[in-house]
């Protein structure tokens, strides 16, 4: 697992790199580039990074990250029913509406 040191070293290799293609192949290769968020050394990027809902929530980002972690074994058959359980425990307020299918 990534740590803001590692993540941090990783986006400095990429805005020292000397060649768009080389930006390209360490972005890749990471999964980090830089922002400006870097400069702030009290800013954890991984740690204090939103949730964005369109890429998360609506564009399987969560099914993509539970096959990973499946396949790597980081998740058991347990663990899916103590996740099962869980979500259906929740109660939604009734006047909360569901997203309609068509959208």
């Amino acid at each position: 697992m990534r740590d803001s040191t590692q993540q941090r070293r990783e986006a400095y290799d990429w805005l020292n790199a000397t060649h768009i293609t080389q930006q390209k192949a360490l972005q890749t290769s990471t999964g980090s580039k830089w922002s400006e968020l870097h400069r702030l050394c009290y800013f954890d990027v991984v740690r204090l990074t939103t949730v964005d809902p369109m890429h998360n929530l609506f564009l399987g980002t969560p099914k993509r990250m539970i096959e990973v972690w499946e396949s790597r074994g980081l998740l058991t058959v347990n663990d899916f029913k103590a996740m099962a359980d869980e979500s259906n425990s929740i109660l939604i307020p009734s006047q909360y509406c569901k997203i309609p299918r068509c959208m």
